[in-house]
């Protein structure tokens, strides 16, 4: 038996676990040597009692420790389980995961014991706060990022062609679809719908652009008609970076603006700097300055 005692507690503290029994009737309690190694403590420093326990629970965990300790004594289940926070002995505090068993023992008060084992799980834990912190700033940072680019004035859009010439638009911005004119469950559905209302005789123009970009891995810029199923004949401007894949094909990731204003001003423009021969001179008057024709 003394063999057996000196192996369970060799064991215990290679492994770090710590032993612990509790009489739920006169809250008895013992501890084993680990136990208290774990905390920074000798043995002897700490009383074995509930009270020292009670003392260096987290104010936060004294509540449900002690509501799962009650409901294994007077429930049908005979396990506890629970997750904590101990003070060290530097004041600092370390998560642990205890599990127990009731068991029945007649040389104590009420015949009734829980005993169990509990493991420092602070590295398990503070990895679960920080994988939950990252997927909180990830989410955050997501919202953001589709805020902004949901507000953009036009389109951002990722284009692929895979291997086998297939097209897809992995991402685009709402924008997209209301500029092309169709859904954006056609659009998610056969990307190649995205050129469904290209104007007739700019319809080629793109798609050969498109090619020698996939080809020379060039920017794609292109400006271009499109016939809307609303807004009538509109002038957009396309321009993506493309980026060749590992397993073959090309993705672009890039933009489209209506630019339907700025061509018509432009237009505008030309026409009014543009003169049409005329037989009539102009000629500068020296004295006042001013133009006649002669």
């Amino acid at each position: 038996m003394k063999r057996s005692t000196q192996l369970v507690d060799a064991a215990t503290d290679a492994s770090c676990i710590g032993i612990w029994r509790v009489v739920p009737a006169n809250e008895d309690c013992w501890y084993s040597d680990s136990w208290f190694k774990a905390l920074g403590y000798q043995p002897d420093e700490l009383p074995h009692d509930m009270e020292m326990f009670t003392n260096l629970l987290h104010p936060d965990d004294v509540e449900p420790v002690f509501a799962n300790l009650e409901k294994t004594v007077n429930s049908d289940s005979d396990s506890f389980h629970a997750d904590f926070r101990l003070r060290r002995k530097d004041g600092s505090y370390a998560w642990f995961g205890s599990a127990g068993m009731k068991i029945t023992d007649e040389d104590v008060e009420d015949g009734v014991a829980i005993v169990g084992a509990q493991i420092d799980i602070s590295e398990r834990v503070e990895a679960k706060d920080r994988v939950e912190a990252a997927a909180v700033l990830a989410r955050s940072t997501s919202a953001r990022l589709k805020r902004l680019t949901e507000n953009v004035a036009g389109a951002i859009f990722e284009f692929k062609i895979d291997a086998k010439g297939d097209v897809s638009f992995p991402y685009f911005t709402s924008g997209l679809p209301k500029l092309l004119g169709i859904s954006s469950a056609i659009l998610e559905q056969d990307a190649n719908l995205a050129f469904l209302n290209v104007h007739v005789e700019d319809r080629l123009r793109v798609q050969e652009d498109i090619q020698e970009s996939a080809r020379t891995l060039d920017v794609f810029k292109i400006v271009y008609r499109l016939v809307h199923p609303k807004r009538g004949l509109l002038w957009l401007r396309a321009s993506s970076t493309p980026i060749a894949l590992p397993e073959g094909g090309v993705v672009w990731h890039g933009s489209l603006f209506d630019v339907t204003k700025e061509m018509h001003r432009e237009k505008e423009l030309e026409e009014m700097v543009w003169l049409p021969p005329s037989p009539v001179g102009i000629a500068m008057c020296q004295r006042c300055g001013r133009t006649r024709p002669r």
